[in-house]
C-alpha cells in the first residue's frame, strides 16, 4: 500500500480525495514503494529515470536494490553531469545536457 508523507496527510484531505487533486501527484513523487528484498535478490535490477540532475533519486533507488541483495543497472533520458552530486554516472543514458528538461508528459505544475 502507498503511504502519504504527513505533509500530504495535513493537508486534511482523505486518501480518496487526494487522488482526486493535483496534490497527489506531488505526495507520490516522495512516496517510494520497493518490492521485498527476496524479489530483489540475485537479480538483474534495471532502474529507469527520465533525467540525472542531482542523482539523488536514482541513487537512493540503486542503494536499496544492492542492499537487498539485487544488481542494478541505471538509465535515464537525459543526464547532467555539471549538477550531479555523485562520481557515478548512470550506466545508459540517451543524451548530456545542461539545460532545463521539460517533457511532454509533464502537467504545466511539474513544469515549473
Amino acid at each position: 500500500m502507498l503511504e502519504y508523507p504527513d505533509r500530504c496527510a495535513g493537508a486534511g484531505l482523505s486518501p480518496a480525495e487526494l487522488r482526486t487533486t493535483k496534490a497527489d501527484a506531488r505526495c507520490r513523487e516522495t512516496a517510494l514503494q520497493f518490492p521485498a528484498d527476496s524479489l530483489l535478490q540475485a537479480r538483474r535490477i534495471l532502474i529507469v529515470d527520465d533525467t540525472w540532475d542531482s542523482g539523488k533519486t536514482i541513487m537512493a533507488v540503486k542503494k536499496r536494490v544492492v542492499v537487498a541483495g539485487g544488481l542494478p543497472t541505471t538509465a535515464v533520458l537525459h543526464y547532467k553531469p555539471g549538477v550531479s552530486l555523485f562520481s557515478d554516472s548512470p550506466d545508459y543514458f540517451v543524451e548530456t545536457t545542461g539545460a532545463w528538461i521539460v517533457y511532454p508528459w509533464e502537467t504545466s505544475g511539474e513544469a515549473e
